[in-house]
């Protein structure tokens, strides 16, 4: 099983999620590429005599797709159960998109980003008030996982995040998938998680108490949602 963490996290943030399933699976929490301890991508090469851009390119959501299919071949673990949290929800559907049978069952967990929050100021509302219901022990790990990304990335990233339309990837999705959603999350609404699980072939939509940090906040909860059998 694979955990794969949203926009500006790292696999901290499954900390306390990897206890509960470690008994049954074999875990992985990887860093996607520039975060956590995962390295930045370089900067730009400046030919001489040129001048060059200063800012690293940040990575696409196709980019995290392929670097996840990769660690997958090469931790043998092709046909995994995918768990993508927010942003890793996204990544994860690329990933069954653009590599067939990279994975067997993908679960997504307070999947982003809600057709009706599509914009950057209605994102910053939620957020915040996302913040104010997660448990207070989160926000270490958030602040560092920020820190590690580096706020002028994490920046960069929200528009092609905000850019991608899950909703019209999932239709080519061909193994089944869970949406779990947390009953108090203002970031992904009910009505939104029940459109994702409708548009994938073979979805079904799980709810759990909890805010957007479900794995943080209610580990055992999240852990039997990603146990139960597939549609």
């Amino acid at each position: 099983m694979v955990l794969v963490h949203g926009i500006g996290s790292s696999g901290a943030y499954f900390r306390r999620l990897v206890p509960e399933l470690a008994g049954r699976w074999r875990v992985l929490a990887p860093d996607l590429p520039g975060h956590g301890r995962s390295p930045r991508p370089p900067r730009p090469h400046r030919a001489r005599g040129r001048r060059g851009g200063l800012l690293r390119p940040v990575p696409t959501l196709a980019d995290h797709a392929d670097a996840l299919h990769a660690l997958l071949e090469a931790e043998g673990a092709r046909g995994a159960v995918v768990v993508g949290h927010s942003m890793g929800s996204q990544v994860a559907v690329e990933l069954a998109v653009r590599h067939p049978g990279a994975a067997s069952r993908l679960v997504l967990v307070t999947p982003t980003v809600d057709a009706s929050a599509r914009s950057v100021l209605v994102q910053v509302g939620c957020m915040l008030r996302s913040l104010v219901r997660e448990p207070p022990s989160v926000l270490p790990v958030q602040v560092a996982s920020v820190l590690a990304c580096g706020p002028l990335a994490y920046l960069r990233t929200i528009g092609p995040v905000l850019a991608h339309r899950v909703e019209d990837r999932l239709p080519g999705v061909g193994v089944p998938v869970t949406v779990v959603h947390g009953q108090s999350d203002p970031l992904c609404s009910a009505e939104w998680s029940a459109h994702l699980a409708a548009a994938a072939p073979r979805g079904r939509l799980v709810v759990v108490p909890g805010c957007h940090v479900l794995q943080w906040s209610h580990p055992a909860q999240l852990a039997a949602a990603v146990d139960g059998e597939p549609a």
